[in-house]
């Protein structure tokens, strides 16, 4: 195959990134500090026309100075504007492949190809299809030799409003063109706020501040319609956020397939925005049960794989299935993941370990409150929010839990709104280690500690205060 480039739509796709991630970002900022008065206008536009000039030529230089050939045994890549680098990669080192698109793309018959590499790196090229499905079948011809269970998952309208109500990425976007949405109506239709007058013009954050001191001085009958209003629209514009990150989930996990046989799992899922992984089953290092607290008022439950080697863009963790009724759990992973069971948690902290959990994680909060205090006296009532911390604690302590025989470590935690179940293929666990301190040793507990192969430089976990009976068996878990 000859030297070639990225199709040429992908010029439209670098300038879009540039200017949405950049440009945009940059000039939303100088906005919100100056406003929209006429002083600055003509400014505005003259340095949004140049950098979209800048962009358009950094796009295309990006796109004309990306170079790359398939040949056997090697990839041949090179690319940079600036500083031009070169790499051949062996063909030995492709661990996996991935695909995704666009409507745009779909309609082309084109896909961005990602290849993962062994550590961690991945590169990506934009071609045919054709093409990707020959250069697919040459780098997987020794893992893909037979058909596997093919599994379509169909999901109800609840489902996606609870995938798109516990998706912290899907709520940031839905918030974002609400609070957009809010503060185009606030400038423009002020009356829905209980406010008389048309705000004329828009100050910056400088002009905000003002409007809230004036707003306070106010009669106090007026201030409360005022609220009142401000309620109401509140409570319609969390509506609309939540119905926007409901079509968010659905854009995203809508055709979520699955196919899997003895060698590797596939998934490929999305509307807009077709995602495609494949994932040898060899380098599944893990399977996480999420149940975030919403999804777990429901019934419901979340399936991801954590998969040793890929990166961040190809996502480290995978969903097998972004919801699931917990009690069709362990069928699905009898049926996508034969080599994991789910076992139960034998070590749990006792209820004696109870208070020294929330003496923990209260006790910085309580420091910081009452130091802050002597500086602010009336920050003393943050104390208020001590309930907040010590919640946390609880939560901690309740779902803290370990678990190990001769083919799984079994890990489970909780954070403020998640529990985590975490089950580890043994051969995955790199070190294991037993600490002690003062409150550890005077109650016969410990600490557990294991580390984990991973990309990242430490991935460690900890089990606090654990009966310290297996303190050896751990110590020799590797042996």
């Amino acid at each position: 195959m000859n030297k070639q480039r990225d199709h040429i739509i992908e010029i439209l796709y670098y300038n879009y990134r540039i200017i949405k991630d950049q440009i945009i970002a940059l000039l939303t900022f100088i906005i919100a500090i100056v406003g929209t008065s006429d002083q600055y206008d003509d400014w505005i536009k003259i340095g949004f026309i140049i950098a979209c000039c800048i962009a358009v030529l950094y796009s295309f230089l990006l796109w004309y100075y990306k170079v790359y050939e398939f040949k056997d045994g090697v990839i041949e890549y090179s690319h940079g504007v600036i500083n031009r680098t070169r790499n051949d990669i062996p063909i030995q080192r492709i661990k996996s492949i991935n695909t995704s698109d666009t409507v745009i793309k779909r309609l082309l018959k084109i896909s961005n190809l990602h290849i993962e590499l062994i550590g961690g790196g991945e590169v990506s090229f934009v071609l045919s299809n054709k093409q990707i499905k020959r250069l697919r079948e040459t780098i997987f011809s020794q893992i893909r030799t037979e058909e596997g269970m093919a599994k379509q998952q169909v999901f109800k309208p609840l489902e996606y409003l609870l995938i798109g109500t516990t998706n912290v990425s899907f709520i940031i976007a839905s918030t974002s063109i609400t609070f957009s949405l809010a503060s185009y109506i606030f400038h423009h239709y002020p009356w829905i706020f209980g406010f008389e007058a048309t705000i004329e013009e828009d100050n910056g954050i400088i002009g905000i501040v003002t409007d809230v001191k004036s707003f306070f001085e106010l009669p106090l009958e007026s201030i409360f319609q005022t609220m009142v209003y401000a309620l109401i629209a509140f409570i319609i514009f969390l509506v609309i956020a939540i119905i926007l990150s409901s079509i968010i989930a659905y854009l995203t996990y809508s055709s979520f397939h699955i196919d899997t046989n003895r060698k590797e799992i596939e998934i490929s899922y999305g509307k807009l925005t077709k995602k495609h992984f494949i994932i040898p089953l060899k380098q599944i290092r893990s399977v996480q049960i999420v149940e975030p607290s919403v999804l777990k008022i429901f019934g419901y439950a979340q399936i991801k794989i954590d998969n040793v080697g890929l990166n961040h863009t190809a996502s480290k963790s995978l969903f097998i299935t972004p919801i699931i009724k917990r009690s069709k759990v362990n069928r699905a992973l009898s049926h996508y993941l034969k080599m994991f069971e789910n076992r139960d948690i034998e070590m749990r902290p006792s209820g004696s370990a109870l208070s020294i959990y929330l003496f923990l994680f209260s006790y910085k909060f309580v420091l910081g409150v009452i130091i802050l205090s002597i500086i602010v006296p009336i920050t003393i009532y943050g104390l208020a929010l001590l309930p907040i911390p010590l919640f946390n604690g609880y939560r901690k302590w309740k779902h803290t839990g370990l678990s190990f025989d001769n083919h799984f470590l079994t890990y489970s935690r909780a954070t403020m709104l998640k529990k985590y179940k975490i089950i580890i293929r043994k051969k995955f666990v790199e070190t294991t280690g037993v600490g002690y301190n003062i409150v550890t040793a005077k109650n016969k507990k410990a600490n557990y500690y294991f580390a984990l192969f991973s990309e990242d430089i430490n991935e460690i976990y900890e089990c606090m205060l654990l009966e310290d009976n297996r303190k050896k068996d751990f110590l020799n878990y590797l042996c």
